[in-house]
């Protein structure tokens, strides 16, 4: 049997099946080419266990047709942020992790693409222990001017290849002096403006790490000491404001004072009668103000003669002194009290000195008993008188008698007792406490004490 369709109708089925048959000769569609992620570098390649270190990261493939937004992994954990700078850029921020090597993955539709161990993970700076570079005390201490030496040793206080790291006393930058390692650092202390327990931080480019109350600066005082009557009091001096605390009575009337360099305060002490004359070395507790007999003070060779000791200071573990007695400068025996009388008198005819200095540096300083006349330089080594320095100040002008009753120094610093009287009665003088400058003989700050003060000493580490 046959079938007739319409010609219309057979038209249509043809239209339909044309295409399928690649009609024309046509062709196949071209295909998409997948370009997949690759790493080449990432810089820095390593950064804190906080995270937050900002990396580059190079290669290729990061922006390629149907890639996608790409995902930036650090060991399988995002980025905090990342910015796609072209297709073989992209700068990420490391997030948080443990200490370690890991993986940096750069992941988008078309694929990823690993660095395997590509980030390392460093820990922060650990502080283990602070002590005194020079004393090796483990509780350091020094002067509000600075200038202690501190080793602070730790765990990855300056890793191999890091920047420098950096150290803090108290919020202010100390000076590096020596990095040892990645676990040792020697620093300098930084100037002050507060006493007591500080904290020290340790901050390099992987973190940073704070001991707490890890140190301390000692005051900017002085001890002070009167010779009034027969029982002289012990005080801190603060010499830029003038205040005195009393610690106690010493049981003397104090005539000089120095502190040694372990931490001991020498005295002496002279007491004139009719009958009899004493001079006493003492030791004075600074926790109490009381003073003990060391040792009668007498000078070698004189059978036992007396020797009235008007200011101290220790050079190194010597105890060197000025005596008015004999217008000459003297050395003290702080275990028998012999005294050596050091020196000539053509050298110290000059005036009759009452203060007598040491700084850090051994140089040692002396001044004639006006206190508007010079500064001498001893040489301990040869006996001799040095050099001179002329004093002059605009606050001598208006004063009677100024004179010199003691000097100390103190974190470098030349401080002087100067008594001004009307050269008649010494109860009636009006005593200050002053600077002299060492490079031009200029005595400045002058502060009027409440106390009439005969002995001072600085407050030393």
């Amino acid at each position: 049997m046959r079938f007739k369709f319409p010609l219309f109708l057979m038209v249509g089925l043809a239209s339909l099946v044309l295409p399928a048959c690649g009609g024309g000769g046509g062709g196949e569609d071209p295909e998409i080419e997948i370009v997949e992620p690759a790493i080449v570098s990432v810089d820095p390649d390593r950064g804190s266990t906080d995270g937050g270190t900002d990396v580059l990261i190079q290669g290729s493939g990061f922006t390629a047709e149907g890639a996608g937004e790409p995902l930036v992994t650090f060991g399988g954990i995002p980025a905090q942020d990342m910015i796609v700078i072209s297709d073989a850029t992209i700068r990420a921020t490391s997030p948080a992790r443990a200490a370690g090597l890991v993986d940096v993955e750069v992941a988008n539709d078309n694929g990823t693409a690993v660095l395997e161990d590509g980030f390392r993970y460093m820990p922060g700076p650990q502080i283990s222990l602070i002590r005194d570079a020079d004393t090796f005390s483990f509780d350091p201490e020094g002067p509000m001017s600075g200038g202690t030496r501190l080793v602070i040793q730790g765990q990855q206080l300056a890793p191999l290849g890091a920047a420098q790291p950096r150290v803090f006393v108290n919020g202010n930058e100390a000076q590096i002096e020596s990095v040892s390692g990645a676990n040792l650092i020697t620093a300098v202390t930084p100037a002050s403006n507060v006493d007591g327990l500080v904290d020290v931080r340790v901050e390099n480019e992987f973190g940073s790490d704070t001991a707490q109350n890890a140190f301390r600066y000692l005051p900017r005082l002085l001890y002070a000491a009167d010779g009034r009557g027969v029982s002289g009091s012990l005080y801190t001096l603060d010499p830029f404001t003038g205040e005195l605390d009393e610690i106690g009575a010493i049981g003397y009337a104090v005539d000089a004072m120095a502190l040694s360099p372990d931490g001991i305060l020498y005295a002496t002490t002279w007491q004139s009668g009719a009958n009899s004359t004493t001079a006493k070395l003492l030791i004075i507790s600074t926790e109490t103000g009381e003073g003990q007999e060391v040792a009668d003070l007498q000078v070698v060779n004189t059978n036992g003669q007396p020797m009235r000791i008007d200011d101290l200071a220790f050079v190194g573990d010597e105890l060197y002194g000025w005596s008015n007695q004999y217008a000459r400068p003297v050395k003290v025996d702080t275990a028998t009290g012999d005294v050596d009388v050091l020196g000539n008198n053509n050298d110290f005819t000059f005036g009759s000195g009452e203060g007598i200095a040491a700084d850090a540096d051994e140089n040692v300083v002396m001044t004639p008993q006006s206190a508007n006349a010079f500064l001498w330089t001893l040489d301990v080594d040869t006996e001799e008188r040095a050099e001179d320095l002329n004093l002059f100040g605009a606050s001598f002008t208006g004063m009677t008698n100024p004179h010199t009753k003691a000097m100390a120094f103190m974190d470098g610093t030349l401080f002087a007792v100067i008594s001004d009287t009307d050269g008649t009665n010494e109860q009636n003088s009006t005593v200050y406490i002053a600077r002299i400058s060492m490079n031009t003989g200029l005595v400045t700050g002058f502060i009027e004490l409440d106390e009439s003060i005969d002995a001072i000493t600085g407050i030393t580490k």
